[in-house]
């Protein structure tokens, strides 16, 4: 058969047997690509100049340009304003159930690592008994090389309402309030705990260019029990690929997911 393309996988070549390979590719007018080895600097677009008749690659990414900005701040408020005041009577009758179902307050709150690794309190209708917090962080500081994408989902202290509540995703509405206070966005990464980022490998850390979201394609991807470099690689592609119609996209399917209870966190 006849080649037409050469995708080159491998990241342990050297420069020179690299450079000898696109060399036939060009001798054998064949096309030549190639998988980037390192995640944290890909990116969706790229511009080329010249700077005293040397190429240079300036990458660029619309999510950190002032219109991108705009656009998806404006999106965040305009969305999270409707949910609070569409679910405001749902929230005063979850609250009843949550004070009759168990002691302790209808909010719930816990450190998350967002944006630039700046430690912000999300919020959530408390699904878990008193005291539960002191568990789950002595679970994910465990010694171990991944972890489900919820550890709390094997955690037994989780109420009646709160099971009912996590099912239907709906103790993460609270989170409107963390949007409209700048530090999440309805889409995109979610926001770990401080003893899960104490895992991350270097190259895990490019999740903080963004904010953190309520909902984003680890959540809509179909898949359960991701490890965490499988998520950090679903969250960069998007922060890569990120546009208004991608966002668009991700929050209709995030409603499907949620009735039929997928992935719920």
């Amino acid at each position: 058969h006849p080649v037409e393309e050469v995708v080159l996988a491998c990241m342990e070549l050297d420069k020179e047997s690299v450079a000898g390979i696109v060399k036939d590719c060009e001798r054998a007018d064949v096309r030549f690509s190639m998988i980037p080895g390192y995640l944290e600097i890909l990116t969706h677009e790229m511009r080329v100049q010249e700077v005293a008749d040397i190429p240079v690659f300036q990458l660029r990414e619309k999510i950190f340009l002032r219109g991108g900005r705009l656009v998806k701040w404006g999106m965040d408020v305009f969305l999270s304003l409707i949910v609070l005041l569409a679910a405001s009577p749902l929230f005063l009758i979850t609250a009843a159930l949550i004070r009759i179902g168990s002691r302790g307050p209808v909010l719930y709150k816990h450190d998350r690592v967002g944006k630039g690794e700046r430690i912000f309190h999300l919020y959530k209708l408390r699904s878990m008994y008193r005291d539960s917090d002191q568990k789950v962080d002595e679970f994910v500081s465990s010694p171990v090389s991944s972890f489900p994408a919820d550890p709390s989902k094997i955690d037994p202290r989780v109420t009646p309402i709160g099971r009912f509540l996590r099912r239907f995703s709906l103790d993460e509405l609270p989170q409107a309030i963390n949007v409209l206070r700048g530090e999440m966005s309805w889409v995109g990464p979610r926001p770990h705990m401080i003893a899960e980022v104490k895992k991350y490998k270097e190259w895990h850390r490019r999740r903080f260019d963004v904010l953190p979201g309520i909902t984003g394609l680890v959540q809509v991807s179909g898949r359960k029990d991701l490890t965490l470099d499988e998520m950090v690689r679903l969250d960069i592609y998007y922060i890569e690929n990120w546009s208004p119609l991608l966002d668009l996209k991700i929050l209709l399917k995030t409603l499907p997911a949620v009735v039929i209870g997928r992935g719920a966190y």
